[in-house]
């Protein structure tokens, strides 16, 4: 067995001798739980949050390549009701 096994049957001997140790070590093992289930919840919110931030620069990027082609076709001499007939599928609800 390698030294750290070891050390832990020797803290759980330890622990199931002394029984008013027991309640304490469980309260200990509980909070440690919901420390880390609490990490991984602020973790999946910070994912989260950064995800959205993407899509909203993203979303920007999206509005500006539009933009730009709604301004060739006006440029061209097409009305914005001629470029949404022809292109609505691409600019979507951008007009």
């Amino acid at each position: 067995m390698d030294k750290d096994f070891k050390k832990y049957i020797k803290c759980m001997e330890f622990i199931e001798a002394h029984p008013e140790l027991r309640g304490r070590y469980e309260v200990y093992v509980k909070n440690q739980a919901e420390k880390e289930q609490l990490h991984k919840a602020e973790q999946r919110i910070y994912e989260a949050s950064y995800q959205k931030a993407l899509n909203a620069e993203n979303g920007e990027k999206v509005n500006e390549v539009k933009k730009r082609f709604v301004e060739h076709f006006e440029a061209q001499g097409l009305t914005k009701d001629q470029i949404k007939e022809q292109y609505g599928d691409i600019i979507g609800d951008y007009i």
